[in-house]
């Protein structure tokens, strides 16, 4: 017994001692693989999220081109094909040029009508029926225009006219745009979870490793917050530094399968980075949350 002392005594002074900070990981395999392992949850989750990102501004960019312009068929008078002999379709111009908020208006050759019919409908158009006249018009920014009254307008002065305002297309272009935040949103719960999960884990082991060494702490007098703190520690150097290395890789990755976004720079990749620099502290904040929980709920269990 007598023996024993002093070397419990000596134990004691040694991990207290200020010049040898208590590493409760030292040594612990799993402990080692941690910043490999949240690097490549922070890989995955960084590379999916750039990935959707670039989806997202990709549908967007179509959004507001959906948005920015409308298309109004014009039924041809028989017999009179040319724009300047058709009186329907010079009262539509007409309608649409005295209209407020519209900006470029661009009539479309009988080409690029019977392109744009065969693509629609496929080649079985024969060339000897009758095309309606299409106007292509864009809309001015910010402009508030009433679709209704224009239908109404452009119907009277040419009977059969038809205001197409890509709402259809609008609506698929809107789904899509909320189908592919969704999907990032469920994935940076999942993976967090699955962050949270592994570091709670990680944790439980190496406490019931280091039991000894915080029974010894506790007998010197440590308080919980000094080993709440060693534990916290450990795990944001430790998260810190994989999920850095992650979401670096994600990035480049993304940058070589993508190189358009370095080229022109701009909001895509200003918006890329700030995403990535965003999961880095998602990965980080729910790995020390879990920790923190982790020891604590240990500590009122165990001592």
């Amino acid at each position: 017994m007598t023996q024993n002392a002093p070397r419990k005594e000596s134990r004691v002074r040694r991990l207290m001692a200020p010049k040898e900070p208590l590493l409760v990981f030292r040594g612990q395999g799993m402990a080692l693989l941690l910043p490999i392992l949240i690097g490549l949850m922070t890989f995955l989750l960084g590379f999916v999220v750039l990935q959707s990102s670039q989806r997202v501004m990709e549908v967007q960019r179509s959004l507001g081109l959906a948005n920015s312009a409308f298309t109004v068929f014009v039924p041809t008078t028989p017999g009179l094909s040319a724009v300047e002999s058709d009186p329907a379709i010079n009262r539509a111009l007409d309608v649409l040029q005295n209209t407020g908020g519209l900006g470029r208006i661009q009539v479309l050759d009988r080409p690029a009508t019977q392109f744009l019919i065969e693509e629609a409908l496929g080649d079985t158009v024969s060339t000897q029926v009758p095309l309606p006249t299409i106007i292509t018009v864009q809309r001015a920014r910010r402009a508030d225009l009433d679709k209704a009254a224009l239908q109404v307008e452009l119907d009277r002065a040419a009977p059969g006219a038809l205001l197409d305002d890509n709402q259809p297309a609008r609506a698929f272009l809107a789904a899509e745009r909320s189908r592919e935040i969704g999907k990032s949103a469920l994935l940076i719960v999942l993976v967090l979870a699955a962050v949270m999960l592994a570091v709670a884990l990680v944790v439980s082991l190496s406490m019931d490793l280091q039991s000894d060494v915080m029974e010894v702490l506790f007998m010197s007098g440590a308080s919980d917050r000094v080993i709440l703190g060693q534990f916290a520690g450990f795990v944001f150097r430790s998260t810190a530094i994989g999920a850095a290395f992650g979401g670096v890789a994600a990035l480049v990755a993304q940058l070589l399968i993508w190189p358009t976004a370095a080229m022109e720079g701009g909001a895509l990749l200003s918006l890329q980075v700030l995403l990535t620099v965003l999961v880095f502290i998602l990965i980080v904040a729910g790995a020390v949350v879990a920790a923190r929980w982790r020891v604590m709920r240990k500590l009122k269990r165990t001592f």
